[in-house]
């Protein structure tokens, strides 16, 4: 009961500057990992001024060349990913065909250690009877449907992804649902064989610009490169802190803010508080920053030394990556795999819940103490991982921060999450 008192009592205490910053709210963006391919591949590059026309690809034991497999054309710097079956081993011959009836081969590579073959060097020779030639449209495998990575080359995060098929009237619903595609992202785009291969697509990045591309054959690219422009001052990422000291100290993921020239607390109206950058650790994938001058709320953490358990109840505070500000999400999940399991001696895995992409949402336990920062991809359904409240306040105290910590003991009975949470929880922009 004491222990609720003191809680009460703190809160009491800051009401005033709780009003004051009822106008901010929760943001969360997007990182999409790819996972190593199982089977053996390796991006073809063409260092020729004359396009590839045709490539062919074969197990070192096989005699005949086959089919292309390209089906398009790769241009000068432009990369094309083959894929070979994992069944016929690793070592592989490849040959291609330029544009000017020049080709190159190379033989016996290792495609499973060799992620890059570079074309058009001093290999280049003119095409003789014995080689292969472009194969006709009829010897060109069935089925040839879309199977394309999209990758963000930044710096703007993707907000949007819309394809359209030719003679279509509008552009559909968005690929990425509500979710984004972060600087280095990937993201597979898949079709049937039945809805063809010629489609134009249209990228939006934040801050408003868009890629729009025409009757592109994806069929043919296995890789799809965009890059969004953005002008100085301009917002590219949305992220989320929260306050960890009375002295406007705000702490978020390193990953979610490391392309900015710049974060600001967003607030309603467009405007911004900038913040000063005080510290960072890639590898804890933490971030401090400060608002200088201002005395603030602060969330509290559970001490350490007081571990989480597996299937723990806690709360992500958080937003779906497309942010309203003003409109928090509160999800509830429970652990998973606690710090010092599966999860390593820093991290913790959590179930998948209602928020998609909770980089930099702080994780409550049942009595509103922090336990954990959300900071690796957690989908809808999908496992989430978080930083330890034990990582954390190391970080912290070397830095010099006064933070608020308590024993986590028997759950209380609590204000609505959204209401207690709200006050400490910002929503971030990253600017260029």
């Amino acid at each position: 009961m004491a222990m609720r008192d003191r809680r009460s009592s703190f809160w009491c205490l800051w009401l005033p500057t709780l009003a004051m910053l009822a106008g901010l709210a929760l943001a969360v963006p997007a990182r999409a990992q790819t996972p190593p391919a199982a089977n053996p591949q390796a991006f073809i590059v063409n260092r020729n001024a004359s396009p590839i026309v045709a490539v062919f690809a074969t197990p070192v034991a096989d005699q005949n060349w086959g089919y292309d497999k390209l089906a398009g054309t790769i241009r000068q710097n432009q990369r094309w990913q083959f894929r070979g079956e994992a069944a016929r081993g690793c070592n592989w011959d490849i040959f291609v065909i330029f544009q000017n009836d020049q080709v190159e081969e190379k033989r016996n590579q290792n495609i499973c250690q060799v992620s890059q073959l570079d074309f058009g060097g001093q290999g280049v020779r003119a095409r003789n009877d014995r080689d292969p030639s472009p194969p006709t449209t009829q010897s060109q495998p069935p089925n040839r449907s879309v199977d394309t990575m999209i990758v963000n080359q930044g710096p703007a995060t993707v907000v949007g992804l819309f394809t359209q098929s030719q003679g279509a009237a509008s552009w559909g619903n968005d690929h990425l649902g509500t979710g984004t595609l972060r600087p280095q992202g990937r993201f597979h785009l898949r079709k049937l064989a039945s809805q063809g291969c010629t489609w134009n697509i249209r990228i939006v990045f934040a801050g408003g610009h868009v890629d729009e591309r025409t009757g592109i054959d994806l069929c043919a690219m296995s890789e799809l490169l965009a890059a969004g422009r953005s002008a100085p001052g301009q917002v590219i990422a949305y992220g989320t802190g929260f306050y960890v000291s009375r002295h406007g100290h705000v702490l978020t993921t390193y990953h979610s803010v490391r392309t900015c020239t710049s974060v600001a607390i967003a607030r309603q109206g467009g405007q911004r508080i900038p913040l000063v950058k005080v510290a960072d650790d890639a590898e804890l994938d933490l971030a401090l920053f400060r608002v200088p001058g201002l005395l603030s709320p602060v969330a509290p953490f559970r001490i350490a030394g007081e571990g989480l358990r597996a299937g723990e109840r806690l709360t992500v505070v958080g937003y779906p990556a497309r942010r309203v500000i003003g409109q928090v999400t509160v999800a509830e999940t429970t652990v998973i795999a606690s710090p010092g399991a599966t999860a390593g001696t820093t991290r913790f895995q959590f179930q998948g819940g209602a928020v998609e992409e909770p980089w930099g949402a702080p994780i409550y336990d049942q009595n509103g103490l922090v336990v954990g920062v959300a900071n690796d991809p957690q989908f809808v359904g999908r496992a989430g991982t978080a930083i330890s409240h034990e990582a954390i306040q190391r970080f912290l105290r070397a830095q010099d921060v006064t933070l608020v910590a308590m024993p986590g003991g028997e759950p209380q009975r609590m204000p609505s999450m959204q209401d207690y949470a709200f006050p400490v929880v910002l929503p971030l922009d990253c600017v260029n």
